[in-house]
């Protein structure tokens, strides 16, 4: 936050465009520029690689098989999403989803949340707006997103 604020204090931008990518840093930003100034904060999409990855510069240190193994992630995240509208239990479908994208080849999953985007809390019955987060790890990099 210190970096932001050093940067709207010397700039005094109207807005400031920030991607979805990192959507929960968003959030934060967001409430904590919205209570000290003016600046409007704008999310952006994330851009993504015709596979489905989204771009970041850690991208550059995976392997060709680290990037298809990111972009079928992705496309499984993209896939099972409609699952959690459905009346299924949430931890089962999780847990499944967490073991197939381990297979895939992936590390390590640090999360993989239901996260309601107009309350910013965990799903429940009643919500209508929601993502996928997730953190996990192909080799020693770490790789974030969010459907």
């Amino acid at each position: 936050m210190d970096v932001i604020e050093r940067f709207i204090k010397i700039v005094n931008p109207k807005y400031i465009f920030l991607g979805n990518k990192d959507y929960q840093q968003l959030i934060l930003i967001k409430k904590h520029i919205k209570k000290k100034f003016k600046t409007i904060v704008i999310g952006c999409n994330t851009i993504r690689d015709k596979n489905g990855l989204a771009l970041s510069t850690r991208n550059y240190l995976l392997t060709r098989k680290e990037k298809l193994i990111g972009s079928k992630v992705y496309k499984l995240l993209r896939k099972n999403k409609k699952s959690f509208t459905k009346k299924q239990k949430k931890k089962l479908l999780i847990t499944k989803l967490k073991n197939k994208i381990l297979n895939l080849g992936v590390k390590k999953i640090d999360y993989l949340e239901v996260i309601d985007i107009i309350k910013n809390t965990k799903f429940t019955k009643k919500t209508k707006k929601f993502k996928l987060f997730i953190a996990y790890y192909l080799r020693n990099i770490r790789l974030i997103d969010n459907i």
